[in-house]
């Protein structure tokens, strides 16, 4: 944790010429949490990355007199440019601020989720079980409104923040200000690493749903749908599908393949239920598969699809932030990777199990080209083997 108030416990240096800087009013900026900074030497002020989240191995600095950005370079696209233009450009609206008060506390510890990919709001937001399980300062969740449902009890406050994920980027001038306003209330506040893919003990203190049941017979296999990162027979760089049209007929060639699929599992496991769950009713499938997609989601619709998930012997996807609940809950998980995204391996994952030799038996990545047969007999052996498996391999 880094303490933020009374005074702001970092040692910040000038990116040009390493002299020590003075800090001034923090900046909650979407994936950054940031200090106004001045360096006394240079006589130049800057905006620079608190060590939380991403900027714990990639941190920033933007110079706001000539808008350059100082740093790693490593994810400067997604990090460096839109920050710049953030500040650059700050928004004059003000997202609301709601505040839930469950306990009184003079010191506390700020989980900042915001962000502008659902994934990193919901691994930020994980980070709250650790300082639960931890004791210490009452525990402050700052998140999006969408993703109240899965702030976890025992928190002291919940501050939820009317900010869609499209705007996560944005800098809002008037939300600094409601958040330093209600920081006043506190007599030391500290705030969180915030880590960007933390250890997960247990899922049901986020979505209060257990975890899948492998005692239970006719299992159910789930194929995890997302329209914008669609199942393609060879890879195509995810940008590819960023056109309305182009993603329309991603769409239909993934129904296609996912209904060959699922016709090759009933053939080999006649008694399983045939199930398509996530965001996304563009396309029809045939009546034998239970279609538990939703067209827009909310509290109840992702409840709903994480109970599918639970009850889900093997979940199948396409890499991605999809594919992070139905990991958690189903018994088995099958991570279908696109050629670019190797680097980002297990990211898209939330371990549940904690026998490594059982882990290799229910967290699976494939390339995302494999065959259907072959990826049918997979799903057949991890729907069917996982007793066996223990037997051998671990009992």
């Amino acid at each position: 944790m880094i303490r933020i108030r009374p005074d702001l416990e970092a040692e910040l240096r000038c990116p040009r010429c390493g002299s020590p800087q003075s800090g001034g009013a923090l900046v909650w900026q979407g994936v950054h949490t940031a200090v106004r900074t001045r360096c006394h030497a240079c006589a130049r002020e800057f905006v620079t990355d608190l060590p939380v989240s991403h900027a714990r191995h990639d941190p920033y600095t933007i110079d706001v007199t000539s808008w350059a950005w100082h740093g790693s370079g490593r994810g400067a696209a997604w990090l460096a440019e839109p920050f710049v233009e953030a500040l650059r450009s700050p928004a004059a609206d003000a997202p609301s601020l709601q505040i839930e008060r469950m306990q009184e506390c003079a010191e506390v510890v700020v989980l900042n989720c915001l962000d502008f990919l659902y994934g990193h709001v919901l691994l930020k937001l994980l980070n709250a079980e650790a300082h639960l399980l931890n004791g210490g300062p009452g525990l402050v969740v700052v998140i999006p409104r969408s993703f109240r449902w899965l702030v976890p009890d025992g928190v002291a406050e919940v501050w939820s923040v009317d900010l869609p994920l499209r705007r996560g980027q944005h800098h809002f001038p008037a939300l600094d200000a409601a958040i330093e306003a209600e920081l006043g209330r506190f007599e030391t506040v500290w705030l969180s690493e915030a880590r960007s893919h933390p250890r997960l003990r247990d899922i049901r203190r986020f979505t209060r749903t257990e975890p899948h049941d492998f005692s239970g017979a006719n299992p159910r296999i789930t194929f995890v749908w997302r329209d914008d990162r669609p199942w393609w027979p060879w890879w195509v760089p995810g940008r590819f599908f960023r056109n309305r049209g182009v993603r329309k007929v991603g769409a239909w060639v993934q129904t296609a393949r996912m209904v060959r699929l699922m016709r090759c599992v009933r053939r080999r496991l006649p008694e399983a239920t045939c199930t398509v769950a996530g965001i996304g009713r563009k396309t029809r499938v045939p009546d034998w598969i239970e279609d538990r997609r939703v067209a827009r989601p909310d509290d109840e619709a992702e409840r709903g699809l994480c109970q599918v998930y639970s009850e889900s012997r093997v979940v199948v996807g396409v890499h991605g932030s999809n594919m992070l609940l139905p990991s958690a809950h189903a018994g088995v998980s099958i991570d279908l990777m696109p050629a670019d995204r190797w680097g980002n391996l297990a990211q898209d994952v939330l371990y549940q199990e904690t026998d490594p030799r059982m882990a290799s038996f229910r967290y699976r990545f494939l390339p995302i080209g494999v065959g259907i047969a072959e990826l049918a007999g997979i799903i057949d052996r991890a729907a069917s083997g996982s007793n066996a498996f223990r037997h051998r391999m671990v009992e």
